[in-house]
């Protein structure tokens, strides 16, 4: 692509969604001097949120190549929103994502295994499936209450998420989370959610208005808001409905999308 762009001035917008790229930059020098190459060369940089744009801040990527275009959700596919926020059966907490050593979902199973532990009647459904499914199966060990699935078709995976009562993303800095799409799907659900406030994540959800915060990597405190979050159905049910409105207002397909096509016009003037 670079190549083209050097022969015929095709513009180019590069992405990089992970904070891996980061690590890279400051371990290894090669990558550095092919990094600042790439930035050189390329017409615009993507950024997630307004918290990426300040991590490309400090590895000199000029600001004015810097444009923000978050994720998007579609809200026709993603659909119909929770309405009903009542437990009548066992509390379901559900997460979606691949199992992979950033979502943390070794915290997740912990957290659920000691709050059933303590009495709590409550199963945890994760998933993704991935490169770290082996060693979460090795720490549910015999628990009937902890489910991990393989990526499933759409409609099933809306399904089992519009069920469940609490929707939760207790990531790790560090390892490659920026600002997971899962999250706005679960938005988009009216799910009420627990999130570990890094990377791009806070831009979207913000604690005790469209979300709960847990501290990262804490078992104890993702423990504590999900008790928070089951023993309140008003506040499970006014997270859910002001995450719904945050997404519907500021992550819709369309306008993301508009969003980015201005930015392909800049760059095609640049």
């Amino acid at each position: 692509a670079l190549i083209l762009k050097l022969w015929v001035s095709t513009p180019i917008i590069l992405e990089f969604h992970s904070d891996i790229y980061w690590n890279l930059y400051k371990r290894n020098v090669l990558f550095r001097y092919y990094f600042r190459f790439l930035i050189k060369n390329v017409s615009k940089v993507r950024a997630l949120s307004d918290a990426q744009v300040q991590a490309m801040l400090l590895l000199n990527i000029p600001k004015e190549k810097i444009t923000v275009v978050p994720n998007r959700v579609d809200l026709s596919l993603f659909a119909p929103k929770k309405i009903n926020y009542k437990i009548t059966k066992d509390i379901t907490v559900v997460s979606v994502g691949r199992f992979v050593p950033q979502k943390g979902y070794d915290i997740a199973i912990k957290a659920i295994q000691q709050l059933e532990a303590q009495g709590m009647s409550i199963k945890l459904i994760l998933i993704g499936g991935g490169q770290e499914r082996k060693s979460l199966e090795s720490l549910i060990s015999r628990s009937k209450n902890i489910e991990l699935i393989n990526w499933i078709d759409q409609t099933s995976l809306v399904s089992i998420m519009r069920d469940a009562d609490i929707y939760i993303q207790p990531s790790k800095q560090g390892l490659g989370e920026a600002m997971p799409r899962t999250l706005l799907e679960a938005m988009a659900l009216g799910l009420p959610i627990i999130v570990s406030p890094i990377a791009g994540i806070p831009s979207v959800v913000e604690d005790l208005k469209t979300g709960l915060y847990v501290v990262e990597g804490d078992i104890n405190n993702l423990m504590v808001q999900i008790r928070l979050l089951v023993e309140n159905d008003g506040l499970r049910e006014e997270l859910g409905n002001n995450a719904y409105n945050k997404v519907s207002s500021d992550y819709t397909w369309d306008r993301c999308f508009d969003l980015y096509r201005s930015v392909l016009k800049e760059a095609m003037l640049t």
